[in-house]
Parts: structure tokens; C-alpha cells; sequence
């Protein structure tokens, strides 16, 4: 899984000893967004980032990271890191995972990722893709699906568009997808259980389901042999 985060520190040795123990501990996580001061950080939320989780020290160049959340609505996961201890009433009143005191350690950081992880399990259903020589990475719930054609895997996204992911096999996608919103039906299609249109009875032994993405339609068939499990998958 592809996590996008951003450090607001106004230290930059603090922000350079964070970066490396996300590093170390999610490999996988992505630093988008550093800042020391609360002006860029506000018009950086206020352009709508794309970014699951934020690491805020208190006292920034500018004043107290509390004006932020006076400026500008923030709904993204925040885990305080800080050398004052005397905010922590104030940190969880707003959106907060946890309030680590510096100098951060390890064993803390990974608590509080963990915590974040199981408080915030849409976060871990991110998916990294590739459009147009570059690399992006989408929430589960805005990708219908995924199709193979000719050994390449597009993305179906909710909105209507198609693509091309890095993925070489469908088999590699379901890897990283949660199980309860995904089902692989066959071996050139994977469907999200929220786009699903319609299923309908195809022949005796197979199903036809129907996946709908933007103001597209497509149609894949169920075999016999996997109709049992997608049945059980589906009803839950």
C-alpha cells in the first residue's frame, strides 16, 4: 500500500529523523508536503491535497499549528510530534491519532502508526498507478475495478476513466487490494463490490456480473468454478 503523508516541522533535523523512521518502518509511505510555518501549510490543505496522513510539530516559524485548524477544515489523520507536553488536551480536541514527544523513538512511531492504521483502515486501501510517464496513487473506493488486455492492467476509476496501471498480472493487484471490497471474477477482471451494477443469471452454471464506472458499462462472466465464492463474497 501507497500512503501519502506530509511533515509540518519547523526543524529541519526533527523533519530529517522523522522521514527516516517512516522510511524505515512503511517503506511504502510517501512524503508529498514538508513545511515550517503554518501560511503554506494552510494554502496547501486549502487546495484540497491529496495526503492520508499528517506528522505537525506545535511551534512553527509562524505561531502555535493550532491557528491551522482555525483557518482551514482538516479531516486527515494527524499525529502530533512535539517537545511540549503541555498541548496534548488540546491536540486530541482536534482530528489526532497520537502526541509523541520528541525526540521521537522508534518503538512510539510505530505505535502510533499502527493506531493510525487500525483507527483509519480506509488510509492502508490506497493503490499506486501510472498515468502518463508519471505515478499516482488512488484510494480503493474511487476504483471500480481492474481489467487485463494484452498483459496490461487498467485501472477502471469510478469517475469514468481507464488506467493504465504498473501492475504486470491481475494476480499482483489482488495482492494489494482488501479482499472484502475486491473480487477477482476471472482472469482479465477484478471488480469493486460498491461499482457492481447488476448480477444476473448468464446459463445455468454461470453468473453475469455487470461493472459500472463513470457512465460506463461492462459486462464479465463468472465462471462455475467461481461462482460459489463470489456468491459468499458478495452477500456479505
Amino acid at each position: 500500500m501507497t500512503i501519502n503523508y506530509a511533515i509540518i516541522e519547523n526543524e529541519e533535523y526533527a523533519k530529517r529523523m522523522l522521514e527516516h523512521s517512516i522510511s524505515t518502518l512503511r517503506p511504502d509511505y510517501r512524503l508529498v508536503f514538508t513545511s515550517d510555518n503554518i501560511a503554506d501549510t494552510v494554502d496547501w490543505l486549502a487546495s484540497r491535497a491529496d495526503v492520508d496522513l499528517i506528522f505537525m510539530d506545535i511551534e512553527l516559524d509562524d505561531g502555535n499549528c493550532f491557528d491551522i485548524f482555525n483557518q482551514v477544515h482538516v479531516d486527515t489523520p494527524v499525529i502530533f510530534t512535539t517537545a511540549y507536553d503541555d498541548y496534548a488536551i488540546k491536540a486530541f480536541k482536534v482530528n489526532s491519532v497520537d502526541y509523541l514527544l520528541k525526540p521521537v523513538k522508534q518503538s512510539e512511531l510505530q505505535t502510533a502508526l499502527t493506531k493510525m492504521e487500525a483507527l483509519h483502515p480506509q488510509v492502508s486501501q490506497r493503490v499506486l498507478l501510472r498515468a502518463h510517464g508519471g505515478m499516482t496513487s488512488a484510494p480503493g473506493n474511487t476504483i471500480a475495478g481492474f481489467v487485463s488486455e494484452d498483459k496490461i492492467v487498467y485501472a477502471y476509476m469510478t469517475d469514468g476513466r481507464s488506467i493504465l496501471t504498473d501492475f504486470p498480472t491481475l494476480k499482483d493487484v489482488m495482492g494489494r487490494l482488501d479482499a472484502q471490497m475486491f473480487f477477482q471474477l476471472s482472469r482479465n477482471a477484478i471488480v469493486n463490490i460498491h461499482s457492481i451494477a447488476t448480477v444476473n443469471r448468464y446459463s445455468k452454471s454461470r453468473l453475469e456480473v455487470v461493472l459500472r464506472w463513470g457512465n460506463h458499462e461492462e459486462s464479465f462472466i463468472v465462471s462455475f468454478e467461481r461462482r460459489g465464492d463470489f456468491l459468499k463474497w458478495y452477500a456479505k
